[in-house]
Formats: structure tokens, C-alpha cells, sequence
């Protein structure tokens, strides 16, 4: 459900800016950093800003972290990964601004006990393990795979957060003779200390698909020691016997593999286990809903969207989901009716954000504060300010506002045995703070010394902040009256995706800045318009009938996930038939682990269809002089030569090779269906 836009409140204080981001709201708070609800007004959308704290939490290894969660996850455009739109700096607070989520996270959704279908936590983990596919064939381990940090959106898609301790090839910042991670989820080498794999990503899924249909984390103890010591020595339990249905035994299989002991016993990949439970999935296909009831389902989004579900409506969704206990799409409608939860972009805005006060050491937004242009360094963006106070305003301290924010770096260290550990929390996505107990944890490595080197410091004194510059007045937002007209009357009015009544209807609005306009009437179609200085005084448009669905046909001789303007539909299947209603969608069709991404905008009209067929598959060869190199096709990293008949889909791609001295090197090449090619890379 996209996220809707508030109106603003009566401008009586300056605004608050981080980078070229007005803060409407804090979102949440945890140990290390803040997230705030941020707007872009150069793009006009709203997103999630992560900063890190100003109280102890901004030394080097803490901001070594956050630079690799943004950096691993900006490397990583996936449709079930967390999107990073930057990585800045603004007067000394690092910060990352990435897209803004609906939904719940895993652990919010397994803590509630709403009801899940055995088809949507099949789901859940596919799509968990699909993100993963692709990061690892990146050169990414996320090392925290946890259920806080996997957002479950309300059309039922997945999103993986929180890069901050990732490998992401030989960057690391985790403290010689430490490492980190959630106790629960960590492998038996990850906590020996080995060197690590995507395979302990894969250990870290079976532990939840566990969660997912026990109910229960496999390994739960009293104390983290003995959380431990069972996940290296400890046979895991089993599920119960009726725990997924007839699909029990399969799913036990799946995670009897995911959780052995040794890495090489699991699956090889995230792609194997994904595929795996892609066959048991299938096993358990719901039938589809009769026409009338999706109907009644898509009426009903248009209600949540528009805030105006009842309890009729609510008994509605009811009636449906007990008919279909096991329809996927029925149990999700159901739980989203019953929880309505605010979308983090129509939350209250706040007047105040004093954290902020103080890590900037004054007062921020207002007349003294233009955000001008930014630049790269130590490849971190840092936003340079232009513009000065206002008249009568005391100028900011800002060398002492560098101090607010360095002169506070503690370290705290407790130190002893494998036994020992430290506790803390941190902001775990964009839209969650808070975390539970026993979360993180730094496990000590067994050491060659029985000496501590490791003496906890007390922190320095932090300086008060600066004296609060005077604010200046705000100006005053010019309006224009507006009359909306439609052709039937009755359409329901979004005004920047907020609901503000149904046509005809005369209203009055900032004319300063561009507006977005969203009609929907049951039985037409949405029509969504733009309307820009100069406002208008009247926007007059005629809705059109929906008419009979369109056909969305996707043929395919291999596993593609599929996705229709942004939303997974299909994963891990070979292609579809669906119906969708008539407008404009962009489809996407790909196949990581085959080099397949087609992407193509259509349009469908009421009653008419789109068919794709996916390519067939060839094979490729790859050498090269020297051979110590890397090898990436259409810009993935794939192996080290030799590589031998690697499948591929037919047509054309670019093989390029990657020295260590920093040589590079490209060919293209054509890939013929059921025949061999080869490739030679010669370095420069």
C-alpha cells in the first residue's frame, strides 16, 4: 500500500533538514542510530533516513558498519532487498537515506500470531533466499540473517535490511579476536570464528523456516552461552507432525539440510535451498479464487487505500478467508482489515527533534538553512550548506558542533571467555527501532594469551551543545482554489495520496508546488493526474469503464521470478497466466543465476493480452590469459577461469575480466540455444 502524504501542519517552526531531506517524523530509535520519515521534494517521495547517533555511537568501527550497509546494499538492486538511494554526510552525522517500507518485519509478524498460510511462509523464505542468491553472486554475506531484519510488505512481498556487519569481499570492521552477529541465527562457524560463506545465510534460513512453522527458534536456551553451545553440538528438534500439512515431511527435509553442522553438508547455495522449497511449494498450490470474491478482494484495496473500511467490510474479508483457509491472498486481506496499521508516511509529523538540536550543535532549517550541492569524499557525500542566518541570529558554532559529535565516542569492552558477551541495540530497518533482549552479541575468539588488553575507558565529557540561534519567521504558503470534476460523479479524491472527498469537489491548495491527484470509482478506471504551478482552476476528466481483465501470459522452459510495476507475482516458477486489469505495467522477467532480465513497459487494454516467452538456454566457456582473474557476465561476478559450459540464456552478453593489478578487460558474445560458445580474455 503506497504510503500517503499529510497534510502539513500549521507552519509555526523552522524546518529540519538532514542532506537535501526535509525530517517529517522520527520513525524509531534504537542504541546506535535514529531513523527518521524524510521527504524528497526534488522527487517528490517520501523515505526513511538512518542516521547515526551523536551519543557514543559514532567512533570508527560503528561508522565503518553503516558505510557497509550502504554501500552492500546500493551495490544490490533487487526486488527483494532494501533500496539505498544514498550515503551522506551533513555537517559531520552520517546518514543513509533508502526507500520507505509498508508491511511488518518478520519477528513483529511471528510475535503476533497472526495466522500464516503454509503457501506464504514457503514464500517468505523463497524470497528471503532469492535476495540472498543474488547478494552472494555479488560477493555479499550478510552475516545477520533474522527475522527483524526481513520486511514481509502487505502485498505479501520480502525485503532483506540491515547490511551493517556484511562481508563484502575483504572490507570488514569487526574488532580482531570479535565477532558479531544474533545468537540464534549464527552458524556453527560463524561462531568457531571460520572464515564464512553464503552457506551460513542458507544455516541461518533453515533456522527460520524452522520459526516459520514450529512457532519456536530451534535453538532457545536460557543464556546465549548455552544458545551456543546448542547450535555447534545439538541435534535440532523436529517439527511437529501436522506442522506445514501433508507438506511436513518435505519441509522437515529442507531444513534437516539447512542446518547441518558442517557447511558443506547444506545446501551449496541460497539458489539450491531456494529451488528446493520451490518444488514443495508447488506441491501445495491453493486453487484460485472464484472471480466474485476477487472482485470483493480488489474493492477492498481500493477501501484501504482510501481509508474507508467499515465492518461490513471487514466481515466481507472475513467470510472470504474462512472459505479459503489456505488462499494466500484471503488470509493476507484479512490480516491487513483487522490491523489497519498508520503507513509510516501518514504518520503525525513532528514539531521538534532535539537528538538533532544537538547534532548539529543549533538548531536546524529555516530561512539559515539552503541545502546546495554535494560531494563525494572518502566516498561518503557531504552536503555543503549555503546561505547564512538569518538577520539577527547568532552564528553556529561549528567547531563545536565537531565536537558534540566526536568529543562523545566511548568504548565499552567487557572482556573474558567465549563465555562473556556484550549486549546492545540498533535501529534494525527503516520502519523498526526498538529490538528485543539478547539481539546482538560480540563473542570473544578464543585468544593465544590469557591477558586483557581489552580495558574499558571512561567516555569524555560531551560539551553542552551550542546556544540555540534565534528562528526566523516562516513565510506564509500562497493558495489556490481548485475544483475537481469527474464524468460520472462520485469518484473518490486522493490529493497527494491523501483522502480528501469525492467529486465534485472545490478545494484549496498550495500553489506553489506541483500536486498529485488520484480518482477511483468502482467499476472504472483509477486515473492518477498532475497538476503544476500555475494551479488551475478546475481539473475536469471522464473515467473509463473497466471493462474484462487483460491477460498477462509468461511462458518459460526454466524457474523466473516475474514482477508487474514493481510487485513479485511469481517466483521461482516456469511462467504464468494471470489476469490483471487493463493500464500500463511494467514487466520484468529475470533469472539471476541464468542471466536473464527482460524488462519491457506495456499496455494492456480491457480484454487483451501480453504473452512472453522467456529464451532458451545455451552454454558458455570461459578463459583467459592469465588466468588469475575475475570473471563477471552482464556485470555479475561469476567465477575464476577455466569455467566450463556454464548455462546461460540465449542472446547476447558482455563477459568482462578483472585483474588484481586492476587490468579489465570486456568481449561480447552470443549465446546460440543448445550450442557451446566460447570466450578468451586476454589482459591488456
Amino acid at each position: 500500500m503506497a504510503a500517503r502524504k499529510l497534510a502539513r501542519s500549521e507552519p509555526s517552526v523552522p524546518e529540519y533538514r538532514i542532506g537535501r531531506y526535509r525530517v517529517r517524523a522520527r520513525l524509531g530509535k534504537g542504541g546506535m542510530g535514529v531513523v527518521y520519515l524524510g521527504k524528497d521534494e526534488a522527487l517528490d517521495r517520501d523515505v526513511a533516513i538512518k542516521t547515526l547517533r551523536v551519543d557514543g555511537s559514532q567512533d570508527d568501527e560503528n561508522r565503518g558498519r553503516f558505510e557497509i550497509e550502504a554501500k552492500a546494499a546500493a551495490r544490490l538492486q533487487h526486488p527483494n532487498i532494501v533500496t539505498v538511494f544514498e550515503l551522506g554526510e551533513d555537517r559531520g552525522l552520517p546518514y543513509i537515506a533508502m526507500e520507505l517500507l509498508g508491511g511488518q518485519d518478520l519477528e513483529t509478524l511471528l510475535r503476533s500470531h497472526e495466522p500464516l498460510t503454509a503457501t506464504e511462509r514457503l514464500d517468505i523464505a523463497i524470497q528471503t533466499l532469492r535476495g540472498l542468491e543474488f547478494a552472494h553472486a555479488h560477493q555479499i554475506i550478510h552475516r545477520d540473517i533474522k527475522p527483524s531484519n526481513i520486511r514481509v510488505l502487505d502485498d505479501g512481498g520480502v525485503k532483506i535490511l540491515d547490511f551493517g556487519i556484511a562481508k563484502v569481499e575483504s572490507a570488514s570492521v569487526t574488532r580482531a579476536g570479535m565477532m558479531v552477529g544474533t545468537p540464534f541465527y549464527m552458524s556453527p562457524e560463524h561462531i568457531r570464528g571460520n572464515v564464512l560463506d553464503g552457506r551460513s545465510d542458507v544455516f541461518a534460513v533453515g533456522v527460520i523456516l524452522h520459526e516459520l512453522f514450529a512457532g519456536t527458534r530451534p535453538f532457545a536456551a536460557d543464556s546465549p552461552t548455552l544458545v551456543l553451545y546448542g547450535i555447534v553440538n545439538e541435534p535440532h528438534p523436529r517439527l511437529k507432525l501436522d506442522a506445514a500439512g501433508p507438506l511436513t515431511a518435505d519441509v522437515q527435509r529442507v531444513i534437516d539440510k539447512a542446518l547441518e553442522k558442517h557447511a558443506e553438508d547444506r545446501f551449496g547455495s541460497a539458489a539450491e535451498m531456494a529451488d528446493e522449497l520451490a518444488r514443495v511449494r508447488k506441491r501445495h498450490s491453493a486453487p484460485p479464487l472464484p472471480m466474485g470474491d476477487q472482485a470483493s478482494l480488489s474493492q477492498v484495496r481500493k477501501l484501504l487505500a482510501t481509508d474507508q473500511v467499515d465492518s461490513g467490510t471487514v466481515r466481507t474479508v472475513e467470510r472470504i478467508a474462512r472459505t479459503h483457509p489456505e488462499t494466500a491472498e484471503a488470509q493476507r486481506m484479512l490480516r491487513l482489515v483487522k490491523r489497519r496499521p498508520a503507513e509510516p508516511g501518514a504518520a503525525a509529523e513532528t514539531l521538534a527533534f532535539p537528538e538533532l538540536d544537538a547534532s548539529f550543535g543549533r538548531a536546524t532549517g529555516g530561512a539559515d538553512q539552503t541545502v546546495g550541492s554535494g560531494r563525494t569524499i572518502g566516498g561518503r557525500v557531504e552536503t555543503v550548506l549555503r546561505g547564512g542566518p538569518s538577520p539577527g541570529a547568532a552564528a553556529p558554532a561549528q567547531h563545536h558542533s565537531n565536537a558534540v559529535l566526536y568529543g562523545a565516542i566511548a568504548t565499552c569492552v567487557i572482556t573474558g571467555s567465549i563465555a562473556a558477551f556484550l549486549y546492545f541495540t540498533r535501529v534494525r530497518s527503516p520502519e523498526v527501532a526498538a529490538t528485543p533482549p539478547i539481539k546482538e552479541v560480540f563473542v570473544p575468539r578464543p585468544a593465544p594469551s590469557a591477558s586483557n588488553p581489552a580495558a574499558t575507558k571512561p567516555a569524555p565529557e560531551k560539551p553542552a551543545p551550542a546556544a540555540l540561534p534565534n528562528r526566523p519567521a516562516v513565510a506564509v504558503i500562497p493558495k489556490a482554489m481548485v475544483e475537481i470534476r469527474t464524468q460520472p460523479k462520485g469518484a473518490s479524491v486522493l490529493l497527494d495520496r491523501k483522502a480528501i472527498g469525492v467529486t465534485p469537489l472545490r478545494i484549496e491548495i498550495a500553489s506553489n508546488t506541483a500536486h498529485a491527484i488520484s480518482l477511483s470509482l468502482s467499476g472504472y478506471q483509477s486515473k492518477d493526474l498532475k497538476i503544476a504551478p500555475p494551479i488551475p482552476s478546475s481539473v475536469d476528466t471522464t473515467l473509463q469503464p473497466v471493462g474484462p481483465p487483460s491477460s498477462l501470459i509468461v511462458e518459460s522452459a526454466y524457474p523466473v521470478t516475474i514482477s508487474v510495476s514493481g510487485r513479485v507475482i511469481a517466483s521461482n516458477k516456469p511462467g504464468i497466466s494471470t489476469t490483471l486489469p487493463s493500464g500500463d505495467y511494467e514487466i520484468v522477467v529475470e533469472s539471476s543465476s541464468l542471466f536473464l532480465n527482460h524488462r519491457e513497459s506495456v499496455h494492456l487494454d480491457a480484454g487483451g493480452a501480453f504473452a512472453y516467452r522467456a529464451p532458451g538456454t545455451g552454454k558458455v566457456g570461459v578463459r583467459a590469459a592469465p588466468d588469475n582473474c575475475k570473471v563477471f557476465v552482464d556485470g555479475v561476478f561469476v567465477d575464476y577461469p577455466p569455467i566450463i559450459d556454464r548455462t546461460i540464456v540465449a542472446g547476447d552478453h558482455v563477459v568482462s575480466f578483472e585483474w588484481p593489478d586492476g587490468a579489465k578487460a570486456q568481449q561480447r558474445v552470443q549465446i546460440r540455444e543448445g550450442r557451446p560458445s566460447y570466450v578468451m580474455g586476454r589482459k591488456p
